[in-house]
């Protein structure tokens, strides 16, 4: 903490801190014969079959569906608006909803085996889970589609396995422990500060748009909310709602995948060079405090 608010701390007790903060379990933890699967399962079984996304938010998603319906619009005039945007006719069908101990399956295999060891369908079915009730999900979809109308550059960013090609090899704790010693202490505290303030931000967001759907006198938040509500950021959303009030510990590990998932994406970028990357400005790719943070290209 000391050190995200830019104080004087060694560099070995900061590299030490947040590698001592990566605490995943693995089959070491386990009796002999414990496979990574059997760790994922176990360690699933700790979480309940409920809703990923906080009721909270589900019930900020309801209020401005009642909204838009009072206002003559509806959920579906949105929906088919979104999917015009994106050359889609309909969202795709709905399946039985992820839930919690899904999500926790996934990333402990993620943290044993690699990020790229994840079916690229199955992450996409996930993601799709937290989109609002009855709203498409596109960036989710693609990934459920496995980028479609594009074989060939599938093909590039899809393992054999239909994984992704993209990001760092290994498991994720070894990859997290490998940037706590390595990233530059300028970049580590920007990602510290950054994952700290996720949190803070996503309860602001909610106790703004709840203030206006009471008083509607102004619109800012709704319209805020509303573009978080299509692609990445809502996932941000809903997983920093859960992390209000965390210990320095976990603000650590968030602050290191945020590092991971920059160099995914510019590992992703460098293979699509002719990516429309003024997208990734927009606020439904990212939180605007993260936009440029996430988009900083390699340092050469």
């Amino acid at each position: 903490m000391a050190f995200g608010e830019g104080m004087p701390v060694p560099g070995a007790t900061v590299r030490k801190a947040f590698t001592e903060a990566i605490k995943v379990p693995s089959p070491d933890d386990f009796p002999p014969g414990y496979s990574a699967e059997d760790v994922a399962d176990a360690n699933a079984a700790k979480r309940g079959r409920n809703d990923p996304v906080p009721a909270r938010i589900r019930r900020i998603d309801a209020a401005i569906a009642a909204v838009l319906e009072a206002a003559g619009t509806s959920i579906a005039d949105v929906t088919q608006t979104v999917l015009a945007q994106f050359e889609r006719q309909a969202p795709l069908a709905q399946v039985e909803p992820a839930t919690r101990r899904d999500w926790v399956h996934a990333g402990t295999m993620a943290s044993i085996e690699g990020a790229d060891t994840l079916d690229i369908g199955y992450m996409g079915m996930l993601a799709r889970g937290l989109a609002p009730l009855g709203v498409p999900a596109p960036a989710a979809e693609d990934l459920e589609l496995r980028w479609p109308g594009s074989e060939q550059e599938a093909e590039r960013l899809l393992t054999p396995e239909d994984g992704l090609a993209f990001v760092p090899d290994g498991g994720l704790k070894e990859i997290l422990r490998g940037l706590a010693r390595e990233t530059s202490f300028p970049d580590l505290r920007q990602a510290w500060q950054i994952a700290a303030h996720r949190p803070v931000w996503a309860v602001d967001l909610c106790d703004r748009v709840e203030a206006e759907l009471a008083t509607r006198e102004s619109t800012e938040a709704l319209s805020e909310w509303a573009q978080t509500m299509f692609g990445p950021t809502r996932g941000m959303l809903v997983t920093a709602f859960d992390s209000a009030g965390q210990s320095p510990g976990k603000t650590a590990v968030d602050a290191l995948n945020l590092l991971f998932q920059r160099e995914a994406l510019r590992r992703l970028l460098a293979e699509i060079p002719d990516a429309e990357v003024e997208n990734l400005a927009q606020p439904w790719a990212f939180p605007p405090f993260m936009t440029a943070f996430m988009t900083a290209p390699t340092p050469e």
